[in-house]
């Protein structure tokens, strides 16, 4: 139609009506544009606020997960700091119970499970991009840094386990609950503290044992202030998660 118009002004040398339908066209183009932009950015916009508040309830979770993971490991440390001044016959040994997390435990304590989902969508689609509060990407890549260094105390397993190994003299496995329970039952150690004065190699193996645990909490403790600055930020954004 605008193409048939322009064809009879040049016929009839119309300028004018030539440069206002040139005018219309553009002025067409230029809307059409427009509107693609902004139902694009809208669209960004509802994207970026569903990723904030998915992160909100990740992150939400993730700092009482790593609370309540940094506090057992508290507890453990001092666990175990009892211990060590019990076998050199300075202070009351801890109870078999107590002693379960640290020495029973401590080779397989899982890991703090963490909501990680969100992030690492973002992160592999590029979709980090999308959030526009740079404060947020800045304490976002803050966390995930903690959370590798976090990982760098699994690495060390494999040589405190060897280190461990005389602890085995003092540890014996067993199976409790009533028989009729068959798999339901716990497995649990008894330990042999007495034994423990005797062995000149269990204060060393105490003292690393107790220096892994407190690597764990420093790291962890660590990723939970990230975790926190993260939740806080997200609160100033969207408010508290439902």
């Amino acid at each position: 139609m605008i193409l048939q118009r322009v064809t009879a002004h040049l016929r009839r040398q119309d300028w004018t009506a030539i440069a206002l339908d040139l005018l219309i066209v553009i002025l067409g183009v230029f809307i059409g544009m427009q509107v693609s932009n902004w139902n694009e950015a809208r669209s960004e916009r509802a994207r970026e606020r569903t990723y904030l508040k998915r992160l909100h309830v990740d992150f939400a979770a993730n700092v009482k997960t790593l609370q309540s993971y940094v506090e057992a490991r508290r507890r453990e440390g001092q666990t175990l700091a009892d211990l060590a001044f019990a076998i050199r016959g300075q202070a009351k040994p801890p109870t078999n119970d107590a002693l379960q997390g640290p020495l029973c435990r401590w080779g397989a304590t899982a890991l703090p499970d963490l909501r990680q989902g969100t992030y690492d969508e973002l992160v592999s689609s590029g979709g980090l991009s999308l959030l526009r509060d740079e404060r947020l990407r800045i304490l976002l890549a803050d966390y995930s840094a903690a959370e590798e260094r976090s990982a760098y105390v699994g690495t060390l397993l494999p040589a405190l386990q060897h280190a461990a190994a005389p602890l085995d003299s003092h540890r014996v496995w067993m199976v409790t609950g009533e028989p009729s329970a068959k798999y339901n039952g716990d497995v649990r150690c008894q330990f042999d503290v007495a034994g423990m004065r005797r062995d000149p190699r269990m204060g060393s193996v105490i003292a690393q044992l107790m220096r892994y645990q407190k690597l764990n909490e420093r790291f962890r403790s660590g990723e939970l202030d990230k975790a926190r600055a993260v939740e806080a930020r997200l609160n100033e954004l969207v408010g508290s998660p439902r």
